[in-house]
């Protein structure tokens, strides 16, 4: 059995602490607990590309 695991990663400082921060646009919004900053997967204002969301094993 192969299970695929993802991890999102903050655009702006790149860490892993990540909650989820309610919903804006019917997307999913995150908040870091490192730098405060919140941010939505695939909103069109990507400060890094979608690569960014990494997948471990």
């Amino acid at each position: 059995m192969n299970m695929e695991i993802y991890v999102i990663l903050c655009k702006s400082c790149g860490s892993e602490k990540i909650v989820k921060d309610g919903i804006v646009k019917n997307k999913q919004r995150y908040l870091c607990k490192e730098c405060r900053r919140t941010f939505r997967i695939g909103d069109g204002r990507e400060k890094y590309p979608l690569d960014n969301v990494v997948m471990r094993f």
